[in-house]
């Protein structure tokens, strides 16, 4: 994610308005790890400092060295566990950072950050199983996140975009990373429909060792699928902060064993038609494809597999499986706009008469292309009768929270 930020600058070499700014979705405790580009800096002869205040114009009370920097980028962390800075996180939704040389004149005025997010991991698991008990001394908490004066309302989302399920079941067996799926995860928060979330157990917080008290003692969703559980709390003096765990419902994973495709689709030069793709088995867990078109002059085709036809001609459209690189080829005929034609989607491909374009002017034929029959199929390796649910927990913005970075990042173990 990439923020530009516009508010000018004048006199010095660095105008903010130049400046971009990364930041990770997710860390560890609630720090928030901020990459600066478009910056000019002099790593070889020169040291520099940043400084990080609410306002835009509040005067720097402490600087900190600048560490991580090359020629035009620099990377700064707004760690919580530096009262100075929690300070800002928790009663505000952006800051502002001002980089200097050291001791010296500022080379960049204020920079605005938002603060409403990184989400906050604070477990080494990714997702909670449906009907799973949580315990106020689970070893695995690893910040302060609310205190108990904290009010905490709650409610479900099933989750319904393919991509998000597909990302996360290639997660669930050991094929991806979970910052795979943090990238695409929803981001828009509920307006309405939240309840009270009585506090399981009590609720107590430690920070060494760490531990701290779960807000429900078992995570329950009535219907199969994969459920964004949403939390929200707030106390006086505080803004509101925001919580996301994912949770597995979804039934057991049906490896796919290939794609097929129709032999031939005719289109008209400017139609948009969506290719009809086949899944075997057809319950299989993972839909996911790539399309491409290997001539885009011809006809191209979008992410969702619909068709447009550019000029006349024939071209080949692939599909390609994201689980097991299973591949389905078609050939698509673009016609001119006055052609009458007869689609063929016979996939059995039997020489009948009617799989023939006819032209109304010449009464000439346009040969049908024969069905390519490449289709890939085979089962793919199972990855165990029991399947290890990695898991982790997300939180908007922060509330009280003090963090300790531990996290597994190739989720082994767990």
């Amino acid at each position: 994610m990439a923020l530009l930020i516009y508010v000018l600058m004048f006199c010095i070499s660095n105008s903010v308005n130049a400046v971009s700014i990364e930041r990770d979705f997710i860390n560890d405790a609630g720090s928030i790890n901020v990459k600066f580009s478009g910056l000019t800096l002099d790593p070889n002869n020169k040291r520099y400092e940043w400084g990080f205040t609410q306002l835009k114009n509040d005067e720097v009370k402490k600087w900190y060295d600048l560490t991580q920097f090359d020629n035009n980028k620099a990377n700064i962390i707004i760690d919580v566990l530096i009262p100075e800075m929690r300070n800002i996180v928790l009663k505000s939704d952006i800051g502002f950072v001002t980089i200097r040389e050291k001791g010296g004149n500022n080379i960049t005025e204020p920079i605005e950050v938002d603060l409403k997010i990184p989400l906050l991991r604070f477990t080494n698991r990714s997702v909670l199983n449906n009907g799973e008990k949580l315990n106020v001394d689970d070893k695995e908490v690893k910040v302060k996140l609310f205190d108990a004066s904290a009010n905490i309302e709650f409610q479900y989302e099933k989750v319904t975009d393919e991509i998000v399920i597909n990302k996360y079941k290639e997660i669930k067996n050991n094929n991806s990373s979970i910052y795979d799926i943090e990238k695409i995860i929803k981001k828009e928060l509920p307006v309405d429909n939240w309840k009270k979330w009585e506090i399981g157990g009590g609720w107590m917080f430690d920070i060494d060792p760490p531990a701290g008290g779960y807000p429900e003692r078992k995570i329950n969703v009535n219907g199969e699928g994969l459920y964004y559980l949403w939390i929200k709390a707030y106390k006086k003096n505080s803004k509101v902060g925001y919580g996301l765990i994912l949770v597995d419902n979804l039934g057991a994973n049906v490896p796919l064993e290939g794609i097929s495709l129709s032999s031939s689709y005719d289109i008209k030069v400017g139609e948009e038609k969506r290719l009809n793709i086949e899944y075997t088995p057809t319950q299989a867990s993972n839909r996911e494809v790539t399309w491409k078109s290997e001539d885009e002059s011809i006809a191209t085709v979008d992410k969702e597999g619909r068709v447009k036809g550019i000029k006349t001609g024939s071209v080949k459209i692939v599909a390609t499986s994201k689980e097991g690189n299973k591949t389905a080829t078609t050939i698509v005929n673009v016609i001119d706009k006055d052609n009458v034609y007869v689609q063929n989607e016979n996939k059995n491909n039997a020489n009948t008469n009617t799989n023939a374009n006819i032209n109304k002017d010449t009464d000439k034929k346009i040969n049908d292309v024969k069905k390519d029959n490449t289709t890939a199929k085979g089962r793919l390796p199972q990855t165990g009768e029991s399947l290890i649910a990695v898991s982790a927990i997300f939180i908007i913005g922060l509330v009280m929270v003090v963090g300790i970075k531990i996290y597994n990042k190739n989720f082994k173990g767990i």
